[in-house]
């Protein structure tokens, strides 16, 4: 038990030794940090507030109006003696020359009447109409006679074109016929030009 107690005794003392020691810098740390702050802390003299200046009062001290002093009056030798007093004569009149007669200016003539018509020549030199030319909208109109026969007809009309297909007519009618695909495609084959074939309206 004594050695027991022998070793507590001396692992405390340095335990002891050291927190004394944490102590004291802990403490000088806080001093050197509130001396920081005073030596950055403005001086009392800027935190008094100022003295108010005094008032002084000045009275301000108006000079005496100046009396205006009365000149004796002149005695009659100091007089001035009377001069003549000189007159104005008016200048002679200068003679100015005849000032030359000015031709009045000539007026302008009156310029042309303006012409708003177009000439003639321009009419005659437009264009003509393409349209005017074209023989589908100049063709001559069927009598009633011609659409009576055209209705009535009952023989159909053949026509071969230049690529190959038939128009057939008959009155109104008119009924278009081509070969088929294959047909143009392969003109050689046989039996490509059996039927069917493209029939529709003109």
């Amino acid at each position: 038990m004594a050695a027991t107690a022998t070793l507590d005794t001396a692992f405390a003392a340095p335990a002891r030794g050291r927190r004394r020691r944490g102590l004291a810098l802990a403490l000088a740390a806080h001093g050197l940090l509130i001396a920081g702050l005073l030596k950055l802390a403005p001086p009392p003299e800027r935190l008094a507030t100022p003295a108010a200046a005094p008032v002084v009062w000045l009275r301000l001290l108006l000079e005496p109006a100046a009396t205006p002093t009365r000149d004796a009056t002149p005695s009659g030798d100091a007089r001035p003696s009377a001069r003549p007093v000189p007159t104005l004569q008016a200048p002679a009149a200068t003679a100015l020359p005849a000032a030359e007669a000015v031709a009045p200016t000539p007026r302008p003539a009156e310029p042309a009447p303006l012409q708003l018509t177009l000439p003639r020549g321009a009419a005659a030199r437009a264009e003509r109409s393409p349209a005017l030319d074209d023989p589908r909208a100049n063709t001559q109109r069927p009598t009633l006679e011609a659409r009576i026969a055209k209705t009535l007809e009952k023989d159909w009309t053949e026509e071969l074109l230049p690529d190959g297909s038939r128009r057939f007519r008959r009155g109104n009618d008119c009924i278009l016929v081509k070969d088929s695909q294959a047909t143009v495609l392969d003109p050689f084959n046989n039996a490509s030009r059996l039927p069917p074939k493209l029939a529709g309206p003109c």
